[in-house]
């Protein structure tokens, strides 16, 4: 059964805690979160995040197999997601806003990425190409729909 975290204030999540959930999957919905870390985590179910306040958030070489829905969330700080995706079913990111940059560095992802109605306040280097060994890979394609904000800041 996959941990629920359910309108409570989670002051810190560490990619220790995080990883114990790789094997059941990971729900989360109205939270005030200070701290997430999902770091080197190979999430074999489904990770949702939804309807959330997120101060800070760390994502560094997490795969999300069963696919990532973050949804309805406002992130107060930066997003630097390195080495991650790896995902067999849908990656979407819909309904959020971003206050700070979120960047992606050789991410591959096997399934479809949707980047659908968010605000990017100081954009995001999703679709940006600098170097063809470390672009982010999109194997079944991106949609990106009604985003305010640059995907290809750079």
């Amino acid at each position: 059964m996959r941990k629920e975290f359910i309108n409570s204030h989670i002051e810190r999540l560490p990619y220790e805690e995080a990883g114990q959930y790789e094997k059941t999957g990971l729900y989360i919905e109205g939270c005030i979160i200070g701290d997430l870390e999902l770091m080197a985590c190979v999430f074999e179910k489904p990770v949702e995040i939804r309807n959330c306040v997120i101060h800070k958030i760390n994502i560094y070489n997490a795969w999300f197999c069963d696919g990532l829905l973050f949804c309805d969330n406002v992130v107060m700080g930066g997003i630097d997601y390195q080495a991650g995706g790896h995902n067999k079913e849908s990656f979407i990111m819909k309904n959020n806003i971003f206050k700070e940059e979120v960047r992606f560095f050789d991410c591959s992802f096997e399934a479809e990425v949707r980047v659908i109605s968010n605000i990017f306040e100081k954009g995001s280097d999703l679709l940006t190409k600098e170097n063809p060994g470390f672009d982010n890979r999109f194997e079944n394609g991106v949609v990106t729909e009604n985003n305010i904000g640059k995907l290809d800041i750079w």
